[in-house]
């Protein structure tokens, strides 16, 4: 049986990492992950599940943090690219620009799910986060979340309208067009070099993108593939306006 307080936790803006979510009459570029890295144990879920998210965080305290974790330089180099810029400009683009920074404007980072796991292998879920969910496997822990969590995130899609999501992790195409109200039927998919990248427009006007993930031998792990992700993401962007 589901925890009642985890469920409450986890259809909260829990997992967000925040900064400007946007509004209908200024529309954010949102990223999303499927979970946080690092890692919880079992005791910093129970600490946090205390706590309801109950409004989008504000972000990072310094643009200095986008440049801390390897995920966020990646993300950096996109979002360079995306605005015209080369790849290698990410350091300054993220003093500029300040992407998911508190105060800052146009960019919001949320994740799919709310629990961190160094890696998405379900040999991680120990028995205590059974004891703390109510989920005995990581399995039916995502499920739950499929089924409720989801749903939370597409009425946040609903209330902001971001202009785009950049999804990040393929192999969840199918949750995040679930999370951001793509019709199954309507995905394009474009190869980029030896990468694909999915797009399709959503019920409230806006792109959603789902890319590889932005590290290992499968993701975008070459700057010049990220340079040309950016660039064309930028382009359907502006086509779709």
């Amino acid at each position: 049986m589901t925890s009642k307080q985890f469920e409450k936790w986890a259809s909260s803006y829990a997992g967000c990492d925040g900064g400007d979510v946007g509004g209908p009459n200024k529309r954010s570029i949102w990223l999303c992950g499927i979970e946080w890295g690092g890692g919880h144990t079992p005791e910093d879920v129970r600490e946090n599940i205390a706590e309801e998210v109950k409004t989008p965080p504000d972000g990072y305290d310094s643009w200095n943090e986008n440049l801390m974790h390897p995920y966020n330089r990646q993300v950096m180099k996109l979002f360079s690219a995306m605005g015209g810029r080369p790849v290698s400009d990410f350091r300054k683009f993220a003093e500029d620009v300040k992407p998911f920074i508190c105060g800052a404007s146009g960019y919001y980072k949320l994740n799919l799910y709310p629990i961190a796991f160094k890696k998405m292998s379900h040999d991680l879920w120990k028995s205590g986060f059974a004891d703390v969910t109510g989920f005995p496997s990581k399995e039916e822990y995502l499920r739950w979340c499929d089924e409720v969590r989801l749903p939370v995130i597409s009425n946040w899609a609903r209330k902001h309208q971001p202009a785009a999501i950049i999804c990040l992790g393929k192999t969840f195409k199918d949750q995040f067009g679930k999370a951001f109200l793509v019709d199954e039927d309507s995905w394009k998919v474009e190869a980029l070099g030896d990468r694909e990248l999915s797009y399709g427009r959503n019920s409230l006007g806006g792109t959603v993108f789902v890319l590889p993930f932005v590290s290992g031998p499968h993701g975008l792990n070459r700057n010049s593939t990220i340079q040309k992700f950016g660039e064309r993401i930028a382009e359907i962007i502006h086509a779709g306006k």
